[in-house]
């Protein structure tokens, strides 16, 4: 976290859910069922006036994949279990 708080990668939003993440501490604060609900109204919106928006499509698809999860009243950080569940299994030796 150190790392990316030091380069481009650093914000505001990196600031506050980095730490729920690494505690796994997703007890809600912004629920996740609303950011669901609002970008899927953003899509909607865009698919109606024929504009692709491949970012967030790729983000509602997580937050879809954290409501069957049964995610949808724990904070927004939670995508981070999907994220973690998708990625490769780790083999071999720590480095």
């Amino acid at each position: 976290t150190e790392a990316m708080m030091g380069g481009f990668a650093a914000s505001r939003m990196l600031e506050l859910q980095a730490p729920k993440m690494l505690a796994r501490d997703f007890e809600g604060k912004i629920e996740s069922r609303l950011h669901h609900k609002d970008i899927r109204i953003v899509l909607d919106l865009a698919r109606s006036l024929g504009i692709e928006l491949p970012a967030s499509m790729a983000a509602a698809a997580v937050l879809e994949t954290l409501q069957h999860r049964g995610g949808a009243r724990q904070d927004s950080a939670a995508i981070f279990t999907v994220l973690d569940s998708a990625r490769a299994p780790h083999v071999g030796p720590d480095v």
